[in-house]
């Protein structure tokens, strides 16, 4: 996670990040361009820990800042999505977030949080878009109105206000 002036960052690729570590020096080895060097094969090591980077640090403060379990349901929205820029929403469970925002090719993925830690946004770039915007809120809840368990504002207007066992006992005339 990199702390920017108004707020967080974290970036998850597929493109291979592991750098060539130079023993003599302690520094990384650099490429005829001045960028570090990369190996000829990659294990996914750095695909790995950039992961962890944003389940482990990212996403856990944001979550813990906004009660969100890693079960919850969070809602993701976008605009201008893919090459054909498109429109759309998903929900998605907190612990699966960046899988749902993956392709299957190359790809980045460029989170912002906030500093207050209210907003999360998502930029995904790739060879058919370049800054595809995703927003991620948590799936607004209500309480039943007859038992009071928090259950998500979809099922509360479905089921009448009622969660699905209250629901189901109502209709069962129990």
């Amino acid at each position: 996670m990199t702390e920017q002036t108004e707020y967080y960052t974290a970036e998850v690729t597929s493109d291979c990040r592991c750098e060539i570590y130079d023993e003599e020096t302690g520094e990384s080895k650099l490429d005829e361009y001045g960028e570090p060097a990369r190996p000829d094969y990659c294990y996914g090591d750095c695909y790995k820990e950039s992961l962890y980077d944003l389940y482990d640090n990212f996403l856990t403060d944001w979550r813990e800042k906004n009660d969100i379990g890693e079960d919850d349901l969070l809602v993701v929205s976008t605009n201008g999505m893919l090459w054909n820029k498109v429109s759309g929403w998903t929900t998605v469970e907190a612990n699966k977030l960046n899988d749902a925002l993956t392709l299957n090719g190359d790809y980045t993925l460029r989170y912002k949080l906030s500093k207050d830690f209210t907003e999360l946004t998502c930029v995904r770039s790739s060879h058919d878009e370049y800054g595809s915007l995703f927003t991620i809120v948590k799936m607004p809840t209500l309480p039943c109105d007859k038992c009071g368990e928090q259950i998500n504002a979809d099922v509360h207007k479905e089921e009448l206000g009622m969660c699905i066992p209250c629901s189901n006992d109502y209709y069962a005339h129990a």
